[in-house]
C-alpha cells in the first residue's frame, strides 16, 4: 500500500493505546521528509469510508429499534434494486435465507440494506449520530476532522442503502 493508518483502542473506554501512519518520518530528521503530506496525521485528519465494518452499526441500530431480531429471516437474492441502481453482494454471492447473525457473519450487503430499510431512514440517521459519526471526537491532537454524513440528507433511497454498509459516508 502507498499509505495506511492504524489506531489501537481500549474498547471499553475508547482510550487510544497506539496510533501510527505510513508513510512516516524520523522526527529527528524532519528536514529530510520526502513529501510535506507525511506531516499530516491521517488518523485524525483525513476522511475515510468505513465500508463493511459499518454493518455492525447498522445491525445495532436495527436490533435496538426493534426493526429486526437476531432470528429475523432475510431472503437474499444476491442483489437488491434501489430505483435505477442495483446493489450486489461481494463476489456476486447469493446466500438465500439468512438470519441477522448470518448477515453479519457473511457480510451480506443486501442484508444490511434490508436492516436499514426496516429501521427507517430517520431512525437510522439518529442512531448513526448517537454513535458519534459525523462529530469530532475531542482528541487532543491538531487538525481533527469530523466525518461527513451529508449523503444521508439527500433525497433518494440509494443513500440510505449504501450508507448501511459504510459507503458514501465518512
Amino acid at each position: 500500500a502507498d499509505s495506511g493508518t492504524v489506531i489501537v483502542m481500549e474498547p471499553y473506554t475508547g482510550e487510544i493505546k497506539a496510533m501510527c501512519n505510513y508513510p512516516n518520518f524520523d522526527a529527528n530528521k524532519y528536514n529530510e521528509v520526502g513529501d510535506v503530506d507525511w506531516f499530516t496525521n491521517a488518523s485524525v485528519s483525513l476522511p475515510w469510508e468505513p465500508g463493511s465494518i459499518f454493518k455492525a452499526v447498522t445491525m445495532a441500530a436495527g436490533l435496538d429499534a426493534g426493526a429486526v431480531e437476531v432470528d429475523t429471516i432475510f431472503e437474499d437474492k444476491g442483489y437488491v434494486k434501489i430505483g435505477k441502481h442495483v446493489i450486489k453482494n461481494a463476489g456476486n454471492k447469493v446466500y438465500g435465507e439468512s438470519n441477522m447473525t448470518q448477515v453479519l457473519e457473511n457480510s451480506i450487503n443486501t442484508g444490511s440494506v434490508f436492516v436499514a430499510e426496516e429501521t427507517g431512514k430517520d431512525a437510522f440517521v439518529e442512531y448513526v449520530r448517537r454513535f458519534g459519526f459525523g462529530e469530532l471526537t475531542g482528541i487532543t491532537l491538531p487538525s481533527e476532522k469530523g466525518g461527513d454524513l451529508s449523503a444521508l440528507n439527500k433525497k433518494g433511497d440509494i443513500y440510505l442503502a449504501t450508507a448501511s454498509y459504510g459507503q458514501g459516508i465518512t
